[in-house]
């Protein structure tokens, strides 16, 4: 078990949202939520000179392999952040722009404790952990449920405040909570806003993404290689936390990273980085390979890719009908 010294986080949200208010309106409208860099470990080279590489996507809810594709039209959101998007982009591409070697080096075998690549890797993991749809969807409802509770127990816990305020300002006595809870409709209306515009979100996001990079970097990093025979998947939402028994397995995925015994992540259709106590670089065999894959399917937002060989289309079709069955999720026409 991995372990987790998160630190807390070093700059206050609305300043951060403050310094990037005149980039509010600057997007990128199709922002990718997996790095081209990666996905390209699992593509195929597209037939014809003219052609890049090639991945096959798999609709999960659907159950049904899709079209043929280039990188570019895989694992994107258009507006996935709404709020000073384009330096959002900037901040990621610092990291993305230096995975090729160290993910070259990582399927070769020769990633060491000692290299100095095993930091970008890290730095590969805590990107696509935290930029993700979970993310958001996370963020979103903690924020929903943070605006409750304060409007719910501030009335009670700065009641002797908000009296002497109320007084202030309008000159009586409040007749009770709910006339205290006027005071709260104005900073609370002023957060809400933030929220809406996907500023929250945004900050949150690159906030916690520094947060997870440092909790990363003094970790120690396994890369696991599949058999011949053998190739991994990949997700529109691919890095995952995860508990095990230390005996069949993965038992659990996407816990908060407090909880969990590790983070994986699929590098290339031939290897993965995991997050853990110790450095390895080992095989695993053929059913740890399709664990994996599963978890792949059970995670992704819509849609996972894999080579275009259609080695894999039968295996996604299958798990995502066992996943749909297992949550009750009706297959869509």
């Amino acid at each position: 078990m991995a372990k987790w010294e998160i630190p807390a986080p070093d700059r206050d949200y609305r300043e951060r949202i403050d310094t990037l208010t005149t980039d509010a309106g600057s997007h990128v409208a199709n922002q990718h939520i997996v790095s081209r860099i990666l996905l390209k470990g699992f593509a195929s080279r597209g037939h014809g000179s003219s052609k890049g590489c090639q991945l096959t996507a798999f609709d999960v809810e659907r159950g049904r392999e899709l079209t043929t594709r280039g990188l570019r039209g895989c694992a994107k959101v258009p507006a996935f952040l709404k709020f000073a998007s384009k330096s959002a982009e900037a901040l990621w591409q610092e990291v993305e722009t230096r995975l090729g070697p160290p993910i070259d080096v990582a399927r070769s075998g020769n990633l060491h404790a000692s290299h100095p690549y095993n930091d970008v890797i890290k730095d590969g993991i805590a990107l696509h952990f935290v930029r993700s749809p979970r993310f958001l969807d996370v963020n979103q409802a903690s924020a929903a449920e943070a605006m409750t509770g304060v409007r719910r127990e501030t009335p009670y816990i700065r009641k002797d405040l908000l009296a002497a305020e109320f007084y202030r300002r309008y000159g009586f006595h409040a007749g009770g909570v709910e006339a205290l809870r006027v005071l709260l409709d104005k900073p609370l209306d002023d957060w809400q806003k933030l929220i809406d515009d996907g500023a929250l979100a945004r900050v949150s996001m690159e906030m916690m993404f520094e947060r997870v990079r440092a909790t990363l970097q003094p970790l120690s990093l396994e890369i696991l290689h599949v058999p011949p025979g053998c190739e991994l998947l990949i997700s529109d939402a691919p890095a995952f936390t995860f508990c095990t028994d230390g005996r069949t397995g993965i038992t659990q995925v996407n816990m908060a990273i407090g909880d969990s015994h590790g983070i994986a992540l699929p590098l290339a259709r031939d290897c993965l980085a995991v997050i853990s106590p110790d450095s390895l670089d080992a095989e695993i065999t053929p059913e740890a390979v399709d664990m994996f894959n599963t978890i792949q399917v059970r995670i992704a937002r819509k849609q996972v890719y894999y080579h275009p060989s259609g080695e894999l289309r039968a295996f996604a079709e299958t798990a995502a009908d066992r996943y749909r069955v297992a949550t009750q999720r009706p297959s869509s026409p």
